[in-house]
Protein backbone atom coordinates (compact mmCIF):
# COMPACT_ATOMS: atom_id res chain seq x y z
CA UNK A 1 0.00 0.00 0.00
CA UNK A 2 2.77 2.37 0.89
CA UNK A 3 4.67 1.48 -2.29
CA UNK A 4 1.64 2.26 -4.49
CA UNK A 5 1.22 5.64 -2.80
CA UNK A 6 4.92 6.49 -3.37
CA UNK A 7 4.72 5.47 -7.07
CA UNK A 8 1.65 7.69 -7.59
CA UNK A 9 3.39 10.67 -6.07
CA UNK A 10 6.40 10.15 -8.30
CA UNK A 11 4.25 10.09 -11.46
CA UNK A 12 2.45 13.31 -10.46
CA UNK A 13 5.77 15.03 -9.80
CA UNK A 14 7.07 14.07 -13.26
CA UNK A 15 3.88 15.35 -14.96
CA UNK A 16 4.22 18.63 -13.07
CA UNK A 17 7.85 19.09 -14.20
CA UNK A 18 6.92 18.34 -17.82
CA UNK A 19 4.07 20.85 -17.72
CA UNK A 20 6.32 23.51 -16.13
CA UNK A 21 8.94 22.98 -18.85
CA UNK A 22 6.27 23.33 -21.57
CA UNK A 23 4.96 26.50 -19.99
CA UNK A 24 8.49 28.00 -19.87
CA UNK A 25 9.11 27.19 -23.55
CA UNK A 26 5.80 28.79 -24.53
CA UNK A 27 6.65 31.90 -22.50
CA UNK A 28 10.06 32.33 -24.13
CA UNK A 29 8.54 31.95 -27.62
CA UNK A 30 5.81 34.50 -26.81
CA UNK A 31 8.37 36.99 -25.48
CA UNK A 32 10.54 36.61 -28.59
CA UNK A 33 7.54 37.15 -30.85
CA UNK A 34 6.55 40.25 -28.88
CA UNK A 35 10.07 41.68 -29.26
CA UNK A 36 9.94 41.07 -32.99
CA UNK A 37 6.64 42.90 -33.20
CA UNK A 38 8.11 45.90 -31.36
CA UNK A 39 11.37 46.11 -33.34
CA UNK A 40 9.83 45.56 -36.79
CA UNK A 41 8.15 48.99 -37.17
CA UNK A 42 11.25 50.85 -35.95
CA UNK A 43 13.45 49.15 -38.55
CA UNK A 44 11.00 50.03 -41.29
CA UNK A 45 10.81 53.59 -40.03
CA UNK A 46 14.60 53.90 -40.09
CA UNK A 47 14.87 52.64 -43.68
CA UNK A 48 15.33 55.50 -46.24
CA UNK A 49 12.27 56.26 -48.31
CA UNK A 50 12.63 55.74 -52.07
CA UNK A 51 13.24 58.94 -54.07
CA UNK A 52 13.29 59.93 -57.75
CA UNK A 53 16.01 62.61 -57.31
CA UNK A 54 19.33 62.10 -59.11
CA UNK A 55 22.40 61.96 -56.92
CA UNK A 56 25.34 63.95 -58.30
CA UNK A 57 28.59 62.06 -58.34
CA UNK A 58 31.92 63.87 -57.95
CA UNK A 59 33.47 64.97 -61.26
CA UNK A 60 36.85 63.48 -62.01
CA UNK A 61 39.62 64.79 -64.25
CA UNK A 62 38.69 62.20 -66.83
CA UNK A 63 35.17 63.68 -67.01
CA UNK A 64 36.68 67.12 -67.73
CA UNK A 65 38.82 65.92 -70.63
CA UNK A 66 38.47 68.04 -73.79
CA UNK A 67 36.16 66.89 -76.54
CA UNK A 68 39.10 66.33 -78.86
CA UNK A 69 41.13 64.33 -76.32
CA UNK A 70 40.64 61.17 -78.36
CA UNK A 71 42.33 62.85 -81.33
CA UNK A 72 44.70 65.14 -79.45
CA UNK A 73 45.51 63.71 -75.99
CA UNK A 74 48.24 66.28 -75.40
CA UNK A 75 45.82 69.23 -75.62
CA UNK A 76 44.75 70.73 -72.29
CA UNK A 77 41.78 72.67 -73.68
CA UNK A 78 40.31 74.25 -76.78
CA UNK A 79 40.16 78.04 -76.86
CA UNK A 80 38.60 79.67 -79.90
CA UNK A 81 39.30 76.62 -82.04
CA UNK A 82 42.95 76.46 -80.93
CA UNK A 83 44.50 73.65 -78.87
CA UNK A 84 46.19 75.13 -75.80
CA UNK A 85 48.91 72.69 -74.78
CA UNK A 86 50.53 71.86 -71.49
CA UNK A 87 53.95 73.40 -71.01
CA UNK A 88 56.58 71.41 -72.86
CA UNK A 89 54.09 69.35 -74.88
CA UNK A 90 54.78 68.95 -78.59
CA UNK A 91 52.20 70.33 -81.00
CA UNK A 92 50.60 67.47 -82.83
CA UNK A 93 48.91 69.53 -85.54
CA UNK A 94 50.73 72.30 -87.46
CA UNK A 95 47.51 74.30 -87.90
CA UNK A 96 47.23 74.54 -84.10
CA UNK A 97 50.60 76.29 -83.80
CA UNK A 98 50.46 80.03 -84.58
CA UNK A 99 53.78 80.80 -82.95
CA UNK A 100 55.88 83.02 -85.27
CA UNK A 101 59.21 82.45 -83.55
CA UNK A 102 62.20 81.93 -85.90
CA UNK A 103 60.11 82.18 -89.05
CA UNK A 104 60.72 84.25 -92.16
CA UNK A 105 58.07 86.85 -92.98
CA UNK A 106 56.83 88.25 -96.31
CA UNK A 107 54.12 90.90 -96.29
CA UNK A 108 52.28 92.82 -99.02
CA UNK A 109 49.68 95.54 -98.57
CA UNK A 110 48.06 98.47 -100.30
CA UNK A 111 48.13 101.77 -98.43
CA UNK A 112 46.46 105.16 -98.80
CA UNK A 113 48.04 108.10 -96.94
CA UNK A 114 46.65 111.54 -96.23
CA UNK A 115 49.19 114.42 -96.27
CA UNK A 116 49.24 117.43 -93.93
CA UNK A 117 52.34 119.57 -94.61
CA UNK A 118 53.80 122.81 -93.29
CA UNK A 119 56.17 124.56 -95.73
CA UNK A 120 59.60 125.64 -94.50
CA UNK A 121 60.60 129.23 -95.26
CA UNK A 122 63.41 128.12 -97.57
CA UNK A 123 61.79 124.86 -98.62
CA UNK A 124 59.97 123.87 -101.76
CA UNK A 125 56.29 124.57 -102.31
CA UNK A 126 53.99 121.96 -100.83
CA UNK A 127 51.42 122.23 -103.62
CA UNK A 128 51.24 123.72 -107.11
CA UNK A 129 50.33 127.41 -106.53
CA UNK A 130 47.11 128.72 -108.07
CA UNK A 131 48.37 132.30 -108.13
CA UNK A 132 51.30 134.39 -106.99
CA UNK A 133 50.98 133.41 -103.33
CA UNK A 134 52.46 130.15 -102.07
CA UNK A 135 50.58 128.17 -99.45
CA UNK A 136 52.28 127.66 -96.10
CA UNK A 137 49.98 124.84 -95.08
CA UNK A 138 48.81 122.13 -97.49
CA UNK A 139 46.53 119.13 -97.17
CA UNK A 140 45.68 116.49 -99.74
CA UNK A 141 45.13 112.80 -100.31
CA UNK A 142 48.50 111.14 -100.83
CA UNK A 143 49.61 108.74 -103.53
CA UNK A 144 48.30 105.17 -103.08
CA UNK A 145 51.18 102.78 -102.50
CA UNK A 146 52.09 99.11 -102.71
CA UNK A 147 53.97 98.21 -99.51
CA UNK A 148 56.29 95.17 -99.53
CA UNK A 149 58.03 93.77 -96.44
CA UNK A 150 60.52 91.04 -95.62
CA UNK A 151 61.51 90.16 -92.09
CA UNK A 152 62.40 87.60 -89.46
CA UNK A 153 60.58 86.73 -86.24
CA UNK A 154 63.18 86.79 -83.47
CA UNK A 155 60.60 85.59 -80.92
CA UNK A 156 56.92 84.70 -81.02
CA UNK A 157 56.04 88.37 -80.35
CA UNK A 158 58.79 90.37 -82.11
CA UNK A 159 59.76 90.73 -85.78
CA UNK A 160 62.56 92.71 -87.43
CA UNK A 161 61.32 94.01 -90.79
CA UNK A 162 62.63 95.83 -93.84
CA UNK A 163 60.24 97.41 -96.31
CA UNK A 164 60.01 99.07 -99.70
CA UNK A 165 56.93 100.89 -100.97
CA UNK A 166 56.13 102.13 -104.48
CA UNK A 167 53.70 104.97 -105.22
CA UNK A 168 51.12 104.22 -107.90
CA UNK A 169 50.82 107.87 -108.98
CA UNK A 170 53.14 110.86 -109.29
CA UNK A 171 53.79 113.44 -106.60
CA UNK A 172 51.77 116.56 -107.54
CA UNK A 173 54.78 118.89 -107.02
CA UNK A 174 57.85 116.74 -107.70
CA UNK A 175 56.37 115.02 -110.74
CA UNK A 176 57.89 111.57 -109.97
CA UNK A 177 56.60 108.45 -108.24
CA UNK A 178 58.07 108.32 -104.71
CA UNK A 179 59.75 105.20 -103.33
CA UNK A 180 59.97 104.55 -99.59
CA UNK A 181 62.53 102.37 -97.81
CA UNK A 182 62.12 101.42 -94.17
CA UNK A 183 63.71 99.42 -91.35
CA UNK A 184 62.00 98.67 -88.06
CA UNK A 185 60.29 96.23 -85.69
CA UNK A 186 56.81 94.88 -85.09
CA UNK A 187 55.36 93.34 -81.93
CA UNK A 188 52.27 91.18 -81.34
CA UNK A 189 49.93 91.06 -78.37
CA UNK A 190 49.52 87.25 -78.43
CA UNK A 191 51.48 84.22 -79.62
CA UNK A 192 48.60 81.71 -79.99
CA UNK A 193 45.41 83.68 -80.68
CA UNK A 194 43.76 83.59 -84.08
CA UNK A 195 42.98 87.32 -83.84
CA UNK A 196 45.83 89.38 -82.40
CA UNK A 197 46.82 93.01 -82.18
CA UNK A 198 50.15 94.37 -83.39
CA UNK A 199 52.16 97.57 -83.20
CA UNK A 200 55.45 98.67 -84.73
CA UNK A 201 57.78 101.46 -85.70
CA UNK A 202 60.38 102.14 -88.38
CA UNK A 203 62.78 104.65 -89.85
CA UNK A 204 61.73 105.79 -93.32
CA UNK A 205 63.73 107.16 -96.25
CA UNK A 206 61.74 108.58 -99.18
CA UNK A 207 63.27 109.00 -102.62
CA UNK A 208 61.45 111.22 -105.15
CA UNK A 209 63.74 112.98 -107.69
CA UNK A 210 62.63 116.37 -109.09
CA UNK A 211 63.95 119.62 -110.62
CA UNK A 212 61.69 121.83 -108.51
CA UNK A 213 63.51 124.70 -106.77
CA UNK A 214 64.78 123.87 -103.24
CA UNK A 215 63.51 120.34 -103.66
CA UNK A 216 65.34 117.54 -101.83
CA UNK A 217 65.36 114.23 -103.66
CA UNK A 218 65.55 112.46 -100.29
CA UNK A 219 63.30 112.91 -97.28
CA UNK A 220 63.69 111.27 -93.86
CA UNK A 221 61.14 110.44 -91.22
CA UNK A 222 59.53 107.98 -88.83
CA UNK A 223 56.40 105.84 -88.99
CA UNK A 224 54.40 104.03 -86.33
CA UNK A 225 51.76 101.43 -87.17
CA UNK A 226 49.12 99.46 -85.30
CA UNK A 227 46.30 97.13 -86.25
CA UNK A 228 44.64 93.72 -86.08
CA UNK A 229 45.74 90.50 -87.74
CA UNK A 230 43.82 87.26 -88.28
CA UNK A 231 45.93 84.06 -88.52
CA UNK A 232 43.69 81.30 -89.94
CA UNK A 233 46.75 79.01 -90.06
CA UNK A 234 50.37 79.31 -88.93
CA UNK A 235 51.68 80.34 -92.35
CA UNK A 236 49.14 83.03 -93.25
CA UNK A 237 47.94 86.29 -91.73
CA UNK A 238 45.40 88.86 -92.96
CA UNK A 239 45.71 92.35 -91.52
CA UNK A 240 44.10 95.77 -91.40
CA UNK A 241 46.41 98.55 -90.27
CA UNK A 242 46.52 102.19 -89.33
CA UNK A 243 49.74 104.22 -89.32
CA UNK A 244 51.06 107.69 -88.64
CA UNK A 245 54.25 109.02 -90.25
CA UNK A 246 56.26 112.23 -90.32
CA UNK A 247 58.75 113.68 -92.85
CA UNK A 248 61.31 116.31 -91.90
CA UNK A 249 63.48 117.53 -94.80
CA UNK A 250 61.29 119.07 -97.57
CA UNK A 251 58.82 120.36 -95.00
CA UNK A 252 57.19 119.15 -91.84
CA UNK A 253 54.72 116.53 -93.06
CA UNK A 254 52.23 114.55 -91.00
CA UNK A 255 50.89 111.45 -92.78
CA UNK A 256 47.99 109.38 -91.38
CA UNK A 257 47.57 106.15 -93.35
CA UNK A 258 45.32 103.09 -93.66
CA UNK A 259 46.25 99.79 -95.33
CA UNK A 260 45.16 96.19 -95.76
CA UNK A 261 47.12 93.14 -96.85
CA UNK A 262 48.39 89.64 -96.19
CA UNK A 263 51.41 88.16 -94.44
CA UNK A 264 53.05 84.86 -95.40
CA UNK A 265 55.44 83.06 -93.01
CA UNK A 266 57.88 80.25 -93.65
CA UNK A 267 59.06 77.56 -93.19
Amino acid sequence: MGRQTLAGETRRTRRGLVMAACLMCCGVASAAHADDDQEGPSLEADAPAPTDELVEEPVTEADEAPEDAEHDPYAAARVGGVSVYHAGAERRFPYDDRNHARMGVLRVGIALPFVLQVKYAEGPVCEVPDGADESVFCSRVGEPMIDLEAGFAVTSALEIVGSVAFALSEHPVGGSKPKLFGLGVRGYTSREAIVKGFFGGRLVLEHAPSDVDAWSNVDLGLRGDFGLQVDPVRWLGIFVQGAVGIRLLRGFSFLPEVSVGVQVRFP
